[in-house]
């Protein structure tokens, strides 16, 4: 029932997100602040307001048409940062690869493996974004514990871990999307990462 209610009121709603978010909550994971890396349109963010009372969210984002509903969808919600830029190792700007789904779109190349399983997947444009470190984001801003980092930033997450070394220390849970092989070009898989 409550999830039929989520999906009926919620400005945005996966059930993926809405599962993940409410089986930490059921476990007692009760954050006080959650980093969205790979916000996308605002599914965890969306989710984490919801489920998480008083909670503060820094969702991270840099695909222009993806800000854009991701602002929409948390127009109305209390608590929320909207970051219109990439994460990674460096400072600067770097190169988004937008794909014929944008859930797929990344910094780095689809591989011919994601190409197989994902039949239509291709690169459709080539955006230049910002792109900063949780470091540098974080280095002068208080986050209330418990804090709660979410990444799924389609192969780019090893790079987002290097750029969070200091950040990480002040990080309660972690939520981190990895494959056991690369679906893009340079990716880390799981047992390269831990």
């Amino acid at each position: 029932p409550a999830g039929i209610k989520a999906l009926a009121t919620w400005p945005i709603f996966s059930i993926s997100s809405y599962n993940m978010v409410t089986r930490l909550s059921n476990a007692g994971v009760r954050p006080r602040t959650v980093l969205d890396v790979g916000a996308h349109v605002g599914q965890v963010t969306v989710a984490s307001a919801k489920v998480f009372p008083n909670v503060v969210v820094h969702a991270f984002e840099p695909q222009p048409y993806c800000v854009e509903r991701l602002r929409n969808n948390t127009s109305n919600l209390e608590g929320i940062s909207i970051n219109p830029f990439a994460l990674g190792d460096r400072e600067g700007e770097a190169t988004l690869r937008v794909t014929s789904d944008s859930q797929q779109s990344s910094l780095l190349p689809l591989a011919q493996v994601r190409r197989d399983a994902f039949q239509g997947a291709r690169e459709l444009e080539t955006v230049k974004v910002e792109i900063s470190t949780l470091d540098r984001v974080f280095a002068d801003t208080e986050l209330q514990p418990p804090v709660l980092l979410k990444v799924d930033a389609q192969g780019y997450e090893a790079k987002i871990i290097a750029g969070g070394e200091a950040t990480l220390k002040r990080v309660d849970y972690v939520v981190l999307e990895t494959s056991f092989e690369p679906t893009y070009e340079g990716q880390l898989t799981l047992w390269e990462i831990v």
